[in-house]
């Protein structure tokens, strides 16, 4: 099983030209081997700022081997006769001091330059050996040298928290969607999922499996450390919106085509019962207690429809009115008998991140109106409602270990990332970053992650590191 961190992936990309490489360097004054000045340069390399051993030969830029494979924690290892193996825990690759030639799990590989030693150390041509290992080197947005070493896998959809602290992230295709299971620390990452008309995996409570639906209806349970597969449910029933229940041994979901039934499956045998059928179309934003008693969900009314009678049908000239259709929450409590769903708000406000309180005391989600901030906002199943945050603009809005988390809109045009403790009201900032941030996700020990612009990133010493690459 991997343990270690990476420094090479499996393909190798086309080669990619960097005339700017340098140019970044350019306080190292052009020199003969004989008499070389090393100088310590500081690169970005796969997010995180490292001070590196350069020097400039016949205008190109060579790099330490050792000061980075130190930045990305690969072995190497050197023998009295010029070789120089980096080892990783899938791949290999040997050079020779003197010689341009260097393998990749045994592929030759022709390096434009040879590998010089200097001081002692092994110094290779940095663009050259980055494109040679499937890597990229390229320009940040301030103009620092930035190296990238793992793979594009696409613009990433959906990120969340898995067990052993990795990252699934899912990426839609042209055919479908390819789920990847990511290493926060090295942005290795192994395909888990390839779908072509599936729902979104589901993280179940232990992180250690996942569900999602196909399009017949049937439900699978895909284990996440073996990506082994197994049929939960042979319904054939339409099922959005899956939810795990706390204790792992039910799934709940909207059922129809509209989402009229909210359904549940026993994951011991697979059967489906219906928990509550009302007859009220397009629930939506699902969301179940800890006990399994309660559910929290938003109905959405359609618009009414009108034509003018006096005009040809073929002029399509129709009217719709919009007036009442905002989501409204409702409130289900299962262990009442002869329940009926509670409506809990009445505003023409939209309602997102919709979410119900473990205790199924309070609802708490995000109140979007024209020109004015949204904010978090808490009601009660007596229907009354107070603010709950609004000191900035929310973003986001997701319930970790029972602490929401909050994107919001931060000066500067940054998002921040806050914890809100909900039984004492304090608040504390957890990160800022990029106003491009999305899908902001908080793991078991706290650690962040978010996409920005289709890139995984994580929070690690105060800054974003980005895991992935969307191949642009």
């Amino acid at each position: 099983m991997w343990n270690k961190k990476v420094l090479l992936i499996p393909a190798l990309v086309s080669a990619l030209t960097l005339a700017a490489a340098g140019a970044a360097n350019a306080a190292v004054p052009q020199t003969t081997k004989s008499n070389v000045q090393i100088q310590t340069v500081k690169y970005v390399i796969n997010g995180i700022e490292n001070s590196v051993n350069t020097v400039l030969i016949n205008n190109k830029t060579f790099i330490s081997l050792q000061s980075l494979g130190s930045a990305l924690g690969a072995d190497l290892s050197s023998k009295s006769d010029g070789t120089v193996s980096i080892d990783t825990a899938e791949h290999r690759v040997a050079l020779h001091s003197g010689s341009a030639a260097m393998t990749v799990d045994g592929t030759s590989v022709s390096l434009p330059s040879a590998v010089q030693k200097i001081n002692g150390s092994h110094y290779v041509e940095l663009t050259s050996f980055i494109q040679a290992i499937g890597g990229l080197v390229a320009k940040n947005t301030t103009g620092q040298l930035s190296i990238i070493t793992f793979a594009p896998i696409g613009e990433v959809d959906q990120i969340s928290w898995v067990a052993g602290s990795r990252l699934l992230a899912s990426v839609t295709t042209d055919s479908g969607r390819a789920d990847y299971l990511v290493d926060p620390d090295t942005g290795y990452h192994e395909l888990l999922l390839v779908t072509s008309d599936a729902s979104e995996l589901v993280v179940a409570p232990g992180g250690d499996k996942a569900v999602y639906a196909e399009a017949d209806g049937k439900v699978y349970q895909i284990s996440l450390p073996s990506g082994l597969r197994s049929l939960i449910s042979a319904d054939t029933s339409i099922k959005n919106e899956l939810q795990w229940s706390a204790d792992g041994k039910s799934i709940y979901f909207l059922q129809g085509d509209k989402g009229s039934v909210i359904g549940q499956i026993s994951t011991a045998d697979g059967k489906v019962t219906k928990v509550l059928d009302d007859k009220v179309d397009y629930k939506e934003n699902l969301s179940v207690s800890a006990d399994g008693k309660k559910f929290a969900y938003t109905v959405v009314k359609t618009g009414t429809v009108t034509a003018d009678s006096s005009k040809p049908v073929d002029q399509d000239d129709v009217s719709i009115n919009l007036d009442g259709t905002e989501p409204q929450i409702f409130m289900f409590d299962a262990s009442v008998k002869d329940a009926k769903p509670q409506a809990l708000t009445t505003g023409k406000d939209d309602k997102v991140y919709v979410t119900l309180s473990p205790d199924g005391k309070s609802v708490y989600y995000v109140s979007v109106q024209d020109d004015k901030p949204a904010k978090l906002v808490a009601v009660g199943a007596d229907g009354k409602s107070a603010d709950v945050y609004a000191d900035q603009d929310v973003l986001e809005a997701v319930l970790s270990q029972g602490k929401m988390v909050l994107l919001t809109a931060g000066a500067a045009g940054q998002t921040q990332v806050q914890e809100l403790d909900l039984a004492s009201g304090s608040k504390r900032l957890l990160g800022a970053g990029a106003d491009s941030l999305s899908e902001v996700t908080v793991g078991s020990s706290n650690n962040i992650a978010a996409v920005n612009n289709g890139v995984v990133q994580v929070y690690a010493g105060g800054q974003w590191k980005s895991l992935t690459r969307t191949g642009e």
